[in-house]
């Protein structure tokens, strides 16, 4: 089979899979008769692949150590025609859209994904009560050709009957209806139905449900949900350490349904050795529309850091919108009172500013993303009250990717990130120090103290007008509980606002550790400085917290 590398791989690979998965196989342990239980996995994986007269034989190796497979694919099967038994009236769209085609191989995967395709099609565009289909595929020996057949079982077509809602104790029956997504006399569609018990769920209102769809009636189909209420309140806590931060604790409470409707009120605070903070945030879902939120929120913090020490009041109120599944957007308006003390000198600040962003993604996880994407963009124009001169823009874009190879040993992931900002209008001086950028620690570049790269000024660092930062990053999963990570990352905050190509970067590598719990990641890393500053930067940074670096 020395001219048909795809198959020989394909071969290989499986026989590979069934030595590793199939616990029968394993029980054999006559040479004999593991040929012939692998004679027949080759022989299905033949037909399957659509090579229905290859043969397959099969020799031992000396002193019984192994087995040789001789294979003779033979002719290709070809499909010659595909017809589709459904209902009348119902418009079929181009046979081009299929997996399956005429004129190219019988590939059993071809032949299963062209059904799951059509019932996905049919659903989607018809109201039958049920989508239930069949195939026959017949193969001719004699021109080497094949005719598969498409059935659906006859099905009334249906609209949505009444639909019932039950055991709510708290939660207001009209604001849980605005998330099932269909009405009583719309095409009957069970997808919908599927759709509706996920958007229940996706209020975090709801702790169980129980569908049920009645038969037929009179051309219109019953639906009901059974709902239990999850408990609506609660209490968190946190930890967090870092050598450069210190140990952080945070409390919080949240109540998600306090009018009754989703409305969510959180308050807590967070305490660290840099900083101390108490905020309070009010989430008021469907706002003027069922995929818009507004969020009033406010906060008080007080900084020390190294850049600068801050005492800051802010409260802001944002639109959020979710344009699909995977976009967003928010639009706001925020007011913030600061008194900064950079380099010895104290200034208040009373800046107004119109935040702006999208964000882009599809990842699968938000503590522990293994596939997808996000795209991120941000915008935000402000304006000091107190000295109307000072106007400036800050824009900022992050990216962020996750590639897994889940058939590799220890499913190993690939995640890459980069970020870049700038801030036009104002020099780096006349920028307050609590607005600058800054670059370094834990969710940035680790084994560099919290903020610390950029221009130093007077043993502290200045901040800049602009940064760049990139992060690569690979994840290994040894168990269920237990993984580690190897990360490089890179980065620098600029006092010029235009970025320049090639800027130089300041480099840490590490090690990390990760221990699995049921709802995220806590991680432990150690990072390094791979160009540590005298009197500046340590030998290592330790950081522990919960969720992945990014």
């Amino acid at each position: 089979m020395e001219d048909n590398e795809k198959l020989k791989s394909l071969v290989e690979d499986e026989l590979d899979r069934q030595r590793d998965e199939n616990l029968t196989l394993k029980q054999y342990t006559n040479p004999v008769k593991i040929a012939r239980y692998e004679k027949d996995i080759i022989q299905r994986l033949l037909r399957s692949q659509g090579y229905y007269a290859g043969a397959v034989e099969y020799r031992l190796k000396e002193d019984d150590k192994g087995v040789t497979y001789l294979l003779t694919p033979g002719p290709l099967y070809k499909v010659q025609k595909i017809t589709f038994d459904v209902p009348d009236g119902f418009k079929m769209p181009r046979a081009s859209t299929w997996p399956l085609r005429e004129g190219r191989a019988l590939v059993a995967s071809n032949v299963l994904d062209t059904q799951d395709a059509l019932k996905k099609y049919i659903q989607e565009n018809a109201c039958f009560y049920e989508v239930k289909l069949s195939y026959v595929a017949e193969v001719n020996h004699a021109d080497h050709s094949a005719t598969v057949s498409y059935r659906m079982e006859p099905s009334p077509s249906v609209n949505f009957g009444e639909i019932a809602v039950s055991g709510l104790t708290s939660v207001k029956e009209e604001y849980l209806r605005t998330k099932l997504g269909y009405e009583p006399g719309q095409c009957f569609n069970r997808a919908r139905v599927d759709q509706a018990r996920l958007n229940l769920l996706k209020t975090n209102l709801i702790a169980r449900i129980e569908t049920n769809i009645a038969q037929p009636e009179n051309g219109r189909v019953d639906t009901s949900f059974s709902l239990q209420e999850r408990n609506h309140r609660t209490r968190k806590a946190g930890i967090g350490y870092s050598t450069d931060e210190g140990i952080g604790l945070s409390l919080g409470w949240e109540h998600r349904n306090i009018l009754g409707a989703g409305e969510k009120i959180e308050v807590g605070g967070r305490v660290s050795q840099v900083r101390r903070t108490v905020e309070g945030e009010l989430t008021l879902p469907n706002f003027f529309r069922d995929d818009q939120s507004a969020i009033l929120n406010g906060d008080l913090t007080k900084k020390e850091l190294d850049a600068y020490d801050s005492l800051s009041a802010q409260t802001s109120f944002t639109i959020k919108r979710q344009f699909t599944d995977i976009l967003s957007g928010s639009i706001g308006a925020q007011l913030k009172y600061s008194e900064v003390t950079d380099e010895g000198v104290t200034d208040e600040f009373g800046l107004v500013s119109f935040p702006f962003t999208l964000k882009l993604d599809t990842t699968d996880n938000l503590l522990d993303p293994r596939k997808g994407f996000i795209l991120t963009a941000g915008v935000q124009p402000y304006i000091d009250t107190l000295e109307t001169s000072r106007r400036f823009v800050k824009t900022t874009f992050s990216a962020s990717t996750y590639l897994t190879a889940d058939s590799f040993y220890w499913e190993p992931t690939l995640a890459l990130r980069a970020a870049t900002g700038t801030i036009s209008g104002q020099s780096t001086d006349d920028i307050p120090a609590d607005e600058r950028f800054y670059v370094g620690g834990g969710g940035s570049v680790r084994g560099y103290p919290y903020q610390s790269l950029s221009r130093i000024t007077d043993d502290d660092p200045f901040g800049g007008s602009s940064f760049n930062e990139v992060s690569v990053e690979t994840r290994f999963r040894f168990s269920e509980s237990w993984g580690a990570v190897l990360f490089v990352d890179g980065g620098f905050a600029f006092d010029d606002a235009n970025l320049q190509p090639g800027e130089e970067l300041k480099w840490g590598t590490g090690i990390g550790l990760r221990y699995f719990t049921f709802f995220a990641p806590i991680r432990f890393d150690v990072g390094v400085p791979l160009s540590p500053r005298d009197g500046v930067d340590d030998n290592f940074q330790l950081y522990i917290s919960i969720g992945q670096a990014f």
